[in-house]
């Protein structure tokens, strides 16, 4: 004699979770010499449970450790850096006795550093001119750029609504 049993066999999974963030990417903009911190507004982590951060690169500022919370707030500073393109990483470790795997999750951080705009000289820094009615005044001033890049500029008068005045301009190189 045969008996038939149907049974169903459940395997609960002892495994624990990947320690997860997002986004797993950043990417910033920033001029060299900038001093102010270029902010992303925070990122998430999965499972909340308490881990240690590292930064590969100085220019790249999380704190140290997160605490049973979800998310932190991650900048990149460009000020000590020369104009180029920078790559580098934050690691999260879960802490000893998370309930996560203990794999780091990481994210990739680029950070392009862009020259700082040319500045225009001028020499001197003000020119006032006096005249009597009907008669003219001259005056000469200085407008220098890098070489290379553009010298564009504006000149407005400081009193406006005046009786008309006529400016002319001679450029030398």
């Amino acid at each position: 004699n045969t008996l038939d049993v149907t049974a169903q066999l459940f395997i609960a999974s002892t495994a624990l979770p990947l320690l997860t963030v997002n986004p797993t990417s950043v990417a910033f903009v920033g001029e060299a010499g900038q001093t102010t911190h270029l902010p992303m507004p925070f990122v998430t982590v999965q499972p909340a449970v308490d881990f240690t951060l590292a930064v590969s690169d100085s220019w790249i500022i999380a704190p140290k450790n997160g605490t049973s919370t979800s998310n932190f707030d991650l900048d990149v500073s460009p000020a000590k850096l020369s104009p180029g393109t920078y790559h580098g990483t934050v690691t999260l470790t879960p802490a000893p006795g998370a309930a996560v795997q203990s794999t780091p999750a990481q994210i990739a951080v680029t950070l392009t550093v862009l020259a700082p705009p040319p500045q225009l000289t001028i020499a001197p820094a003000s020119l006032t001119l006096a005249t009597a009615a009907g008669s003219s005044a001259t005056g000469s001033f200085v407008v220098g750029a890098p070489a290379g890049a553009p010298a564009v500029f504006t000149l407005q008068p400081l009193w406006a609504g005046g009786p008309s005045w006529d400016m002319s301009f001679q450029f030398t190189s």
